[in-house]
C-alpha cells in the first residue's frame, strides 16, 4: 500500500511538472500551427545543438504581436494563470503603459518573458536542456 501511494504521488508530481506552463504553451502552439495572415504576428524559433551528440541544448521561441487586442489579452491572461506554477516570477507594471512578466521553472530550465507595450507584446521562451560549458579559457 505504501509503495502504491509513493508511485501515485510521483505520477501526480510528474503531471504537475509537465503541465507547469500549460496556458502559455497552448497559445504558442496554436499560433505556431495556424498563424493568421490577417494579424501582425511574427514568429521566430531557433534550436542550438551539441555539435558532437546533436542533442538539443537550448530552444528559443519568440512571438511578436501588434494590433490584436484579443490575442494580446490571451497571452497576458496565460502568463497570469501560469504564475501559480512557476518556481519564480515577477511582474513589473509601469502605470498601465507597459508590463513585463518573467516566469522561471527549473529542471529543465524554462524562462518565459512577456513585454507588453501600448498595442503590442513580445513573448520570449527559452528552454535550456543542458548548461553549456564555457569555452573561454580561464585567466589567472
Amino acid at each position: 500500500m505504501r509503495k502504491l501511494l509513493i508511485v501515485a504521488l510521483l505520477l501526480v508530481a510528474g503531471i504537475a511538472e509537465g503541465s507547469a506552463q500549460e496556458h502559455i504553451d497552448a497559445l504558442m502552439q496554436r499560433e505556431l500551427r495556424s498563424p493568421s495572415g490577417k494579424r501582425d504576428v511574427v514568429l521566430r524559433s531557433a534550436v542550438k545543438r551539441d555539435p558532437d551528440t546533436r542533442e538539443i541544448v537550448k530552444r528559443v521561441t519568440e512571438l511578436y504581436v501588434k494590433d490584436d487586442k484579443t490575442l494580446i489579452q490571451e497571452f497576458i491572461s496565460a502568463f497570469i494563470d501560469d504564475c501559480a506554477t512557476a518556481d519564480t516570477w515577477s511582474c513589473n507594471d509601469t502605470s498601465g503603459k507597459s508590463t513585463d512578466y518573467l516566469l522561471v521553472w527549473q529542471n529543465p530550465m524554462r524562462i518565459y518573458s512577456l513585454k507588453r507595450y501600448d498595442d503590442a507584446i513580445n513573448v520570449n521562451i527559452q528552454v535550456i536542456y543542458r548548461q553549456e560549458e564555457s569555452t573561454n579559457p580561464k585567466t589567472e
